[in-house]
């Protein structure tokens, strides 16, 4: 997996500190043989095909660029969809609260959590310093962070922490398709409502007002256009001034 590029985001009271970094997952993938279908006669490898039970046309999956909507019975591209959710699904990592650590780990929540750890960085000499002090910000203060990500076309909720010498994150599910079956999730549930009406916001009613967003746009006959890309949030903080505790400087100056 290539390497992604995102703005992080972190507001803390009226500061704002914004810097770049690079998403990827901390992890390599599990080994797989090299195995393919074949053919019981000939033994010559299979593709596989879509076949459209009306007219016969045949398709492979990167060939089918139309897609139909039950609910409303709409059909549009898959460009026209790409198109419209990169001008509403921004490609960067906002914080959205803070939460202690112990909180965060020691959650019985594991059915949240979706997918590999990826890891957050940035090797640039101008920026490496900033995921370095996000990193010993969450340590010395034992915090986790709860973000929204723009994840390809939708928005992801995500918990990042500090580990060794890594910022990683962690992608998480909305609490309400968490079955309760045959155990008891409030105490998971409670800490996880902190957060969760914030992101829920920003992640699944969000990515679902987006949709059927685009679909009332199609409807309408309105053409789905590539907008020009809107002007980035810019820190107005420096990076030393933005961890620093005010409280331990007033004190500081009384002393």
């Amino acid at each position: 997996m290539p390497s992604l590029n995102y703005d992080f985001v972190f507001r803390k009271d009226e500061k704002v500190l914004v810097f770049p970094v690079k998403v990827n997952k901390s992890i390599e993938d599990n080994w797989k043989s090299e195995d393919n279908l074949i053919c019981n006669e000939c033994e010559e490898k299979l593709s596989q095909k879509y076949i459209c039970p009306k007219c016969s046309q045949q398709y492979t999956i990167g060939q089918i660029h139309k897609r139909r909507n039950k609910d409303l019975e709409l059909v549009f591209t898959t460009e026209e969809h790409d198109s419209f959710m990169k001008q509403t699904v921004k490609a960067k990592i906002t914080v959205v609260s803070e939460m202690p650590i112990e909180r965060a780990v020691a959650l019985k929540n594991l059915e949240l959590i979706d997918g590999n750890f990826f890891e957050i960085f940035n090797n640039d000499e101008d920026y490496a310093n900033y995921v370095q002090k996000v990193r010993e910000h969450l340590t010395k203060s034992n915090l986790a962070l709860m973000c929204v990500m723009g994840y390809y076309s939708k928005n992801r909720a995500v918990l990042i922490i500090s580990s060794g010498n890594k910022l990683l994150g962690i992608f998480l599910r909305d609490s309400r398709f968490v079955r309760e079956v045959n155990q008891k999730l409030e105490v998971m549930l409670e800490v996880y409502d902190e957060i969760d009406k914030a992101l829920r916001e920003f992640t699944l009613d969000k990515n679902i007002d987006n949709y059927y967003k685009f679909l009332e746009l199609k409807k309408a006959g309105v053409p789905i256009e590539v907008k020009k890309e809107e002007e980035k949030e810019k820190s107005n903080a420096e990076l030393d001034d933005f961890f620093e505790d005010k409280k331990k400087k007033k004190l500081a100056i009384q002393v």
